[in-house]
């Protein structure tokens, strides 16, 4: 995604518009998908993987994935990766002499196909930096590209995979993608299937972060907790006796609760309610709406139960004539309860 000359953005924008199935990967090399056919890995710098990685990778490649590597330009970046892969820097390539310098790349030189095949069937000529040259220290490498007796182009197979290291990532940088058959060799690996750029090695691992000053914030809030006890702790005085609580005598209570009890008047609102809990035990048992007159439901609770209902209707005549928001005297409200309980057993 980085759109600098030195970037690989042209070259991921151009496989997708083409229709290649291409992807930044940053997760772990053991879960790469399956379908993906070939991974890039391109000058990783920010973090070196560690060897754990390194078989992980290992094993991926030995299931059958294609590994192109671009070496990165600084020596020793990536230890575990070259220590499984077997590669050293050698001398830098020279630069073309002035009559063979490429317009647009003038600081940069050019590799030689030797060996026409794989990736690089049907190519001639890769343009890339003037950087250090491979030089493998393990058996089984093929040098496929070089200059003069240089390789700049490695490969090898590794199971069912294969390994392909270029010595520098200039051959798919936005600045030379266009020149020479830099470009014909990311169709040759498109041509393959599903390609992954890895980018977890473009960003450093980080980690949780470090406490700050965690002594010091420990020290604070034991500060603040012991302020709090001192604040709120309970402020102990010179003993004294315990004071002794001379206790009322049960007449005492009897006789407070008797005059309460004259002074006590009906409040109006408990007749309306023994009117409505009267309504609502019809309701309940004998199935009279709450929505029909008391002279109606009278008239319904003879007809439902065969009794003789004049009582009943007087007792509703005896509860509504009461004037609103008068106090009623206790004997006149007991009276009227008696009435509703015994109403309430009969309908039972």
């Amino acid at each position: 995604h980085n759109p600098a000359p030195s970037g690989l953005e042209v070259l991921f924008t151009f496989l997708h518009e083409s229709g290649t199935d291409v992807e930044g990967w940053e997760g772990p090399f053991v879960e790469l998908p399956e379908r993906i056919r070939t991974l890039v890995i391109a000058a990783p710098v920010a973090r070196a993987l560690s060897a754990r990685e390194v078989n992980g990778l290992r094993e991926r490649v030995t299931r059958g994935l294609r590994l192109i590597y671009l070496a990165p330009t600084a020596l020793d970046a990536q230890p575990a990766l070259d220590a499984w892969l077997g590669l050293e820097r050698a001398a830098r390539f020279s630069s073309d002499s002035p009559d063979l310098k490429m317009a647009g790349d003038p600081f940069g030189t050019t590799l030689e196909i030797w060996r026409q095949e794989g990736l690089l069937a049907g190519l001639q000529q890769f343009r890339v930096g003037v950087g250090h040259s491979l030089n493998p220290v393990k058996p089984g490498w093929v040098s496929m590209a070089g200059k003069g007796e240089r390789a700049g182009v490695l490969a090898r197979t590794e199971g069912q995979g294969d390994v392909w290291v270029f010595s520098g990532p200039e051959v798919a940088e936005n600045n030379r993608l266009e020149l020479l058959d830099n470009l014909a060799l990311w169709e040759a690996v498109a041509s393959a299937g599903p390609v992954a750029f890895d980018e977890s090695l473009h960003h450093p691992r980080t980690g949780p972060p470090r406490p700050v000053a965690l002594g010091w914030v420990i020290f604070q809030l034991g500060l603040a907790g012991g302020f709090w006890v001192w604040a709120k702790g309970a402020r102990l005085g010179p003993p004294r006796w315990e004071p002794v609580e001379r206790q009322r005598s049960t007449l005492e209570y009897l006789e407070a609760l008797g005059r309460l009890t004259r002074e006590a008047q009906v409040e109006p609102e408990l007749l309306a309610e023994l009117a409505t809990r009267m309504r609502h035990s019809l309701w309940e048992r004998l199935g009279i709406s709450l929505t029909l007159s008391d002279a109606d439901a009278t008239r319904g609770v003879a007809a439902r139960t065969g009794l003789e209902a004049t009582e009943l209707a007087e007792f509703f005549r005896d509860v509504r004539a009461l004037t609103p928001g008068t106090r009623v005297p206790a004997p006149v409200f007991l009276a009227l309860s008696q009435r509703a309980a015994e109403w309430s057993a009969r309908i039972s």
